[in-house]
């Protein structure tokens, strides 16, 4: 009977050994899908990184040379307001210049009605 029992305990030892060695392997297999998984998903997510990196580096480069024709655009606005205030200044002139043009004409134009009517009546 003892015989038997330890034949059955040592079964049993033996069987909860395979038991252990296969829930092991289950597990060290399923620690290997799951690393492998998660360094899957890493190596996903540094890709994405990568890409975005990139993309953003595109979006300064074209905000870079947005910021150039900005500047371009206002110096060009800058040199036309120069150009206006110039033309400006000069029609200023010009018209200040007709208008003593005028006076002086009409101050001629007055001194010869006067002369006119003058010797009109020295006549």
């Amino acid at each position: 009977e003892f015989k038997i029992f330890k034949e059955k305990s040592e079964m049993t030892e033996i069987s909860l050994k395979e038991q252990f060695e296969v829930a092991q392997s289950k597990l060290e297999d399923s620690q290997v899908e799951e690393r492998t998984e998660l360094f899957q998903r890493l190596d996903e997510a540094n890709e994405s990184i990568v890409q975005c990196r990139e993309q953003l580096k595109d979006v300064q480069d074209v905000l870079g040379k947005r910021e150039v024709y900005i500047e371009k655009m206002n110096d060009k606005v800058a040199q036309k307001d120069d150009t206006i205030s110039t033309l400006t200044c000069l029609k200023e002139s010009e018209v200040s210049n007709l208008k003593d043009l005028l006076m002086s004409l009409e101050k001629d134009l007055e001194g010869k009605i006067a002369e006119n009517k003058r010797l009109s009546e020295e006549r």
